[in-house]
C-alpha cells in the first residue's frame, strides 16, 4: 500500500549547478563536462560525447554528479515545452556536472532514486510543471520549491518502488533498441535507392 506525500519528501539535498568558464584561469582550474538542459535527452540515452568542456574552481568539485542523482532543468522551456525535463545519472566516466540552468537531487536512502526520476519524468510528460513557472527575462523558471511541495505523488515501499523501476527500464531499453534498429535500418533503405 502506497501513501500520498509531497515530492520533496523523497529529497535528501540538491546540488545546484555551475556553468564555469569556456578557459582554465587561476581560480577555475578543474576540467569537467557539463549538462545542459538541451543535453538532457541524450544523456538519458547515455550519450556524453558532445557536452561542454568547462572549468570550474575547486571548491566547486562537491557539485560533481554520481550515479542515482537525478537532473532537473529549472529554467528554459519554451510555449509548447515546460521546463522541469530529468534525466538519470548512470554510470558515468568522467567529472561531470549540471550547468546553472539545472539542479541534481540526491534521494533520500530509503526511497530508489530511478523511481524517483520515472515519477518526475511522468509529471514533467503530462505537463504539470506548466502550472509552476515563472517568466523573469524572457527565459521561463520552474519555481521548483513550489512544485515540489503542491504535487502529492504516490510512495510505495523501496521494494515496490525498484520493482516499478526495473519494469520502466526494461520497457525505456526496448524502445531505444527499436529505435536504434529503425534508424539503421533507414539509412540501408536510403543506401538501396
Amino acid at each position: 500500500m502506497s501513501n500520498s506525500v509531497k515530492i520533496n519528501s523523497y529529497i535528501d539535498f540538491y546540488k545546484t549547478g555551475d556553468w564555469g568558464q569556456e578557459a582554465q584561469d587561476q581560480v577555475n582550474t578543474e576540467s569537467v563536462f557539463c549538462i545542459r538542459g538541451a543535453d538532457i535527452n541524450d544523456f538519458n540515452l547515455g550519450m556524453t560525447s558532445t557536452l561542454p568542456q568547462r572549468y570550474i574552481a575547486k571548491k566547486n568539485l562537491k557539485k560533481l554528479l554520481h550515479e542515482g542523482d537525478i537532473i532537473i532543468e529549472i529554467s528554459g522551456g519554451s510555449p509548447v515545452q515546460s521546463t522541469g525535463r530529468v534525466a538519470y545519472v548512470r554510470k558515468i566516466d568522467r567529472p561531470i556536472i549540471c550547468s546553472n540552468f539545472c539542479k541534481a537531487i540526491t534521494v533520500r536512502e530509503e526511497d530508489d532514486p530511478k523511481f524517483f526520476f520515472y515519477l518526475l519524468k511522468n509529471i514533467y510528460e503530462k505537463g504539470v510543471f506548466f502550472n509552476f513557472e515563472s517568466k523573469t527575462t524572457g527565459i521561463k523558471n520552474l519555481l521548483v520549491d513550489d512544485a515540489f511541495n503542491s504535487i502529492f505523488v504516490p510512495r510505495p515501499c523501496k521494494k515496490d518502488q525498484q520493482k516499478i523501476a526495473s519494469v520502466l527500464s526494461s520497457l525505456d531499453a526496448k524502445i531505444e533498441l527499436n529505435n536504434r534498429i529503425n534508424t539503421e535500418l533507414e539509412a540501408m533503405a536510403k543506401a538501396l535507392y
